[in-house]
C-alpha cells in the first residue's frame, strides 16, 4: 500500500506539511496509521509513506519562525530568503479582476502571518522574497544542504520507520534536494529496517538514481509514456512518438 502523504496539512493535497510527526487528523490521526500498518503486516502486505522533504507549508514551525523573527531566527538557513522581511510580493497589474489568485492573497496574510507586498514592472504576477517550489508562495522550500535542515530531515524519515514500522518511502520531487542527502536518507532508514523500500520521484533517465546508494527504484514514466503511446493512442500518433522517443534517446531504467 503506498499512501499520498498523510502529514498535517491544510491542503487537501498535503505536499506543504506543518508537521511531519503527526498524521492529519483528518486522515485519523497517529492510532489509525499505527491501526493500519499493523492489519497489513498480519496480512503480508507493505505500507510505504509517500513526503516531500523539500518544501513545506509556512506554517511549519521553522518557517514561521522566520516570519516571526527575520533574519534574527534559529532557522534562518533552514531556507533561502531573496530579502527580508518575509513577504509575498504581489503585481497587481498583472491580475485580472476574477482571478481567483486574489481570493487567496486576501485570506493568506491571516492564515500565514505573511505580509504582502507591491512589486511593479514585469516578473510573476505573485513572486515571494523566499525560494519557493517553482516559485509557489505556499511551500517554501526547505535547504537540506544546512546540517541542521537535514538531521531534522533524516529524523523524520527514521522515525515513521521506527516508530510505526512503515515499510519504506515514496519521495516527492528528489531531483530538487540536494543529491547528497538521499545518501544519507537511504544510510538513515537502513539503520531502521535494512529491508525498507525506497522509492523516488525522477523524470527521464533514472540511472544515476539506482545504483545501490540511493533509492531501489522510481516511479517510471517513461514506461508510462511508452504504455500510452502503445496501448492508448491513435497508431500514427503512436508510431510518431515512440520514433521521436528513440531519436532523443529515451531509456527506460
Amino acid at each position: 500500500i503506498y499512501l499520498n502523504p498523510i502529514f498535517t496539512s491544510p491542503s487537501n493535497h498535503k505536499y506543504d506539511t506543518i508537521d511531519y510527526f503527526s498524521v492529519d487528523p483528518a486522515f485519523g490521526g497517529d492510532e489509525a496509521l499505527h491501526e493500519l500498518v499493523g492489519a497489513a503486516h498480519e496480512r503480508g502486505i507493505r505500507v510505504i509513506l509517500d513526503a516531500s522533504l523539500n518544501h513545506v507549508h509556512p506554517r511549519f514551525f521553522a518557517f514561521a519562525d522566520l516570519i516571526e523573527r527575520g533574519a534574527d531566527s534559529d532557522y534562518a538557513d533552514w531556507f533561502v530568503v531573496d530579502s527580508w522581511p518575509l513577504t509575498i510580493g504581489v503585481r497587481e497589474h498583472l491580475l485580472d479582476a476574477d482571478d481567483p489568485m486574489r481570493r487567496w492573497l486576501e485570506r493568506w496574510p491571516a492564515e500565514t502571518g505573511l505580509q504582502l507586498s507591491t512589486l511593479h514592472g514585469e516578473g510573476r504576477a505573485v513572486e515571494p522574497s523566499y525560494d519557493a517550489w517553482y516559485g509557489v508562495a505556499s511551500m517554501p522550500r526547505l535547504d537540506l544542504s544546512d546540517p541542521d535542515a537535514r538531521a531534522y530531515a533524516l529524523d523524520v524519515a527514521r522515525y515513521w520507520v521506527r516508530e510505526f514500522r512503515v515499510d519504506g518511502w515514496r519521495m516527492d520531487v528528489a531531483r530538487y534536494v540536494d543529491p547528497d542527502f538521499w545518501n544519507d536518507f537511504r544510510a538513515a532508514v537502513r539503520d531502521e529496517n535494512p529491508d525498507a523500500y525506497l522509492i523516488a520521484e525522477i523524470m527521464g533517465d533514472a540511472g544515476a538514481w539506482l545504483q545501490g546508494d540511493r533509492f531501489d527504484a522510481t516511479m517510471n514514466y517513461q514506461f508510462r509514456a511508452l504504455a500510452l503511446a502503445f496501448l492508448a493512442e491513435p497508431v500514427r500518433v503512436r508510431h510518431d512518438k515512440i520514433i521521436e522517443m528513440k531519436k532523443t534517446r529515451i531509456r527506460t531504467p
